[in-house]
């Protein structure tokens, strides 16, 4: 509420009613933020004069990701994730088994009613909390896009786990936050996907330097002796959701979080990966000879391990340099003339810029935009589509410079690469190469791991559906309902007496509200509305002061 406002008000009433509306207008500001627009509402039956429980009852801390990521280190109360903080550190549990399972129980069966000799308090806090995380989280996935609901979520779970979010610029670790797990500090990495798409991957080399070295952060956790020195663990979860009529409000979607769990090892990953997918198990790929060298050297451990990447070739240049050599090729090999003419500086650039971007996004220096990637920004520079046969024989024109490029000149600088590929490989679908690994010592398996063919190459591993379920246990450690009816059920089962005087003093917070919004809305003449309203918020705060005694 603007300052304008409590003038215009003060104006149409006496000096006697300054205080009650001044009161009035503060308790509308807290009102007015926590409100949500979620409301479905369960009608008592005909006739009945049974209590209407609606979720807009339930407070709602504003959804954001930025809003709910760390404070400051010391920072105290006022911020978003604060008061996120304040209401989901009442879930009960110490692991996200715990926790998210109680909610998935409170859900189901409500909450029994407050013992003769319980604490009222305790037990007003315990259920909020619980229906502040449903509502919560129902609003935070159900009202964004798959993007930005994946933001929300790793937030979410973050708070709810005590933790921090990791920011993905030079984390230099696969993890996405920690969280407080049974007193100790745990990486996690997040994954968030429709049922049946769920895909688990990403750098095998950032994995494999979390299992060699973790981070001092998690490091009492991650360098357990049951891990041999390295862990990861990964929280991954499904979304199945019910399909909502196109143009519906999202806030119709209904559905279940199916949640899984379980940890990649520097004990487990070679049993893991070769078990998995094509490209995890020749990410595992080890030189047979470096592997004969390292058994022997595992025997005695006398002077360094043996380092395969020591005796190959150093690394090619830079990104940056190949893009730009890249470019120079292809402006000595590809004159641009006719109707390209006068735009040949701009697609020069435009093709450097692209391949950069690709290569840094694959993280291998071979990477070019494909050919539909060209066609669409050649067509957006020359303001024509990509079916344009200027743009189709352009685009086949680059294509096809960039694998000469390749074999005359990108062969000759990367004999990294062409020394790896000459090496006499055993990849994951050979059991022996797991036999192998596992029967190292913690010790030798740093030394395996920094040898690999995936981490040398900077490869990327992959988990799919079927074996990242199975990996997580088969089925879900818990199954929670997402969605304003599973809600509503919710708030039905904590009906009783003591909440009923709760829910009854966000009621006449509502009313407060509806009634201020109509005074306002004609014009500030309805004087009537307004003096409702002051009532309204006198008997909710005359509701709140009895709880607080």
């Amino acid at each position: 509420m603007s300052n304008d406002w409590e003038q215009l008000i003060e104006k149409s009433f006496e000096s006697s009613q300054n205080k009650t509306l001044n009161l009035l207008m503060e308790t509308v500001r807290e009102v007015m933020d926590e409100m949500g627009d979620l409301v479905v509402e369960k009608q008592s039956p005909e006739g009945s004069r049974g209590r209407t429980y609606t979720i807009k009852q339930i407070p709602l801390i504003p959804i954001s990701e930025l809003g709910w990521a760390n404070n400051e280190s010391g920072a105290k109360g006022g911020t978003q994730r604060s008061l996120l903080e304040d209401w989901l550190r009442n879930v009960e549990g110490a692991s996200f088994q715990d926790k998210l399972a109680n909610v998935q129980t409170k859900m189901m069966e409500g909450f029994k009613e407050i013992p003769k000799d319980g604490d009222v308090t305790e037990y007003i806090q315990k259920v909020m909390s619980y229906l502040v995380f449903a509502k919560t989280l129902t609003m935070a996935i159900t009202n964004f896009n798959a993007s930005a609901a994946g933001f929300n979520f790793e937030a979410f779970l973050a708070t709810l786990m005590a933790g921090e979010q990791i920011p993905a610029s030079g984390a230099n670790t696969i993890a996405d936050f920690t969280a407080q797990i049974d007193g100790e500090s745990v990486p996690v990495s997040l994954k968030l996907y429709t049922q049946g798409q769920l895909e688990v991957g990403g750098s095998f080399t950032d994995l494999s330097n979390d299992l060699i070295s973790p981070n001092g952060a998690w490091a009492s956790w991650a360098s357990s002796p049951e891990f041999e020195g390295g862990a990861m663990k990964y929280v991954v979860a499904t979304k199945d959701f019910e399909q909502i009529e196109k143009g519906a409000s999202p806030l119709e979607r209904k559905g279940t979080i199916n949640f899984y769990e379980f940890d990649i090892t520097r004990k487990n990953v070679f049993r893991l990966m070769a078990d998995a997918s094509k490209h995890s198990r020749k990410c595992i790929g080890s030189s047979v000879q470096f592997m004969d060298e390292l058994s022997e050297w595992d025997k005695t451990k006398q002077g360094d391990a043996p380092n395969l990447s020591s005796t190959l070739p150093p690394k090619m240049a830079s990104f940056t340099e190949i893009a730009e050599l890249f470019s120079n090729y292809l402006k000595a090999n590809l004159p641009l003339e006719g109707p390209l003419a006068s735009n040949a500086s701009e697609i020069y650039e435009e093709m450097a810029e692209m391949h950069l971007e690709r290569m840094e996004a694959k993280s291998k220096p071979r990477e070019f935009p494909t050919s539909a990637q060209i066609k669409r920004a050649v067509a957006e520079i020359l303001g024509t589509n990509t079916r344009d046969a200027v743009v189709v024989k352009l685009s086949n024109d680059v294509v096809g410079l960039f694998k000469s490029f390749r074999e005359q000149v990108l062969k000759k600088i990367d004999k990294r690469a062409e020394a790896i590929k000459k090496l006499s490989w055993m990849f994951g679908e050979d059991k022996k190469l797991v036999d192998w690994y596992e029967s190292l010592s913690p010790e030798a398996k740093i030394a395996a791991l920094e040898n690999t063919y995936g981490y040398l190459n900077t490869d990327q591993f992959g988990i799919p559906n079927k074996k990242a379920i199975t990996y997580g246990g088969g089925k879900p450690f818990a199954q929670l309902q997402i969605g304003a009816p599973y809600v509503q059920d919710f708030l039905e089962k904590v009906s009783n007496e003591v909440m009923s005087e709760v829910f009854s003093i966000f009621d006449k917070m509502a009313e407060m509200t509806e009634k201020l919004n109509s005074f306002f809305a004609n014009g500030l003449k309805q004087k009537e509305q307004a003096e409702t309203g002051a009532q309204a918020g006198e008997e909710a705060a005359k509701g709140a002061r009895k709880f607080a005694k």
